[in-house]
């Protein structure tokens, strides 16, 4: 408890027997802030786990949900501040301008050794988030759900004496998003604007050798190939311009590292790499 009417409150349950592992953690974080309409909650629940099927394979779980809501006072001018630096701006007070989020997310991996060098990691997840944003002009609900897979395979060998390592594997990530974007009074949607329908899809290869050689010295090389597929419909009064597509990506991207371990303290790094960063989605409609 504190100031502000500040709560910080968490739970936590563990349990654990011969071959399963659960952790269950529940947070609550909320204040009324030191401005007015300056309020704030945070809700997460979480619960992981680990299960351990035999000796060669081990399933694990990841999942949350979170339910956020941040109110905003706005920015005030030199004179109001000075004059009251706890009020509100009257704009985005009687806009009642903030947000609220509700998200949840599950994800079950799989760990196998095949034989006795080769470990495959297989991954799968789903996450959907209902977004609403109260802002002084706009008033803008999201409804989004992602998903993605991804498996990769890990081997190691020796080669003399130096220890060798391959990591490869393949991502795959869809998403999709259907916003309405709407005139904002006072907290509540008012006319309509325009509703957007979007897609993307990113998928990835990817392949790495890492190279152990004595005690100190470890060298990294590995390349990726991306793509990013878009699809944007937007429903509003001209839509001869809609669907868009795009596709960004088709890029070989390389990765070199070198790490020389000095002592058991220190260790020096050095890479060079080319990256592949895609617009968002965010970034993509304004365009």
């Amino acid at each position: 408890l504190g100031s502000f009417s500040l709560i910080n409150e968490q739970f936590g349950w563990q349990a654990q027997r011969k071959n399963f592992y659960s952790n269950l953690q529940q947070s609550h974080l909320s204040s009324l802030g030191f401005r007015d309409y300056g309020s704030s909650r945070k809700d997460i629940l979480k619960w992981n786990a680990n299960w351990k099927i035999n000796k060669k394979q081990q399933l694990s779980f990841l999942s949350f949900y979170a339910n956020l809501h941040f109110d905003n006072p706005g920015s005030l001018a030199v004179d109001d501040y000075l004059d009251d630096p706890t009020q509100a701006s009257n704009l985005y007070n009687n806009q009642q301008a903030g947000f609220t989020n509700h998200t949840f997310f599950f994800a079950p991996s799989l760990k196998s050794l095949i034989g006795n060098r080769l470990v495959n990691t297989t991954s799968v997840s789903i996450v959907h988030t209902n977004f609403t944003k109260y802002g002084v002009k706009n008033f803008e609900k999201r409804n989004e759900w992602e998903y993605s897979a991804r498996t990769r395979f890990s081997y190691n060998w020796l080669f003399g004496k130096i220890k060798m390592e391959n990591i490869t594997g393949v991502e795959w990530q869809y998403g999709t998003t259907i916003l309405n974007e709407s005139t904002n009074k006072s907290g509540v949607a008012d006319s309509f604007l325009y509703n957007d329908d979007l897609h993307y899809m990113q998928y990835f290869f990817y392949t790495q050798f890492n190279a152990k050689i004595g005690q100190r010295v470890i060298l990294q090389a590995g390349a990726s190939r991306n793509t990013m597929h878009y699809y944007f419909y937007r429903t509003a009064r001209d839509t001869s311009t809609f669907p868009q597509n795009r596709v960004a990506g088709n890029i070989i991207a390389p990765r070199f590292g070198l790490v020389y371990k000095m002592n058991d303290a220190l260790s020096l790094y050095a890479t060079a790499a080319k990256g592949f960063s895609p617009p968002t989605l965010a970034e993509v409609r304004p365009s």
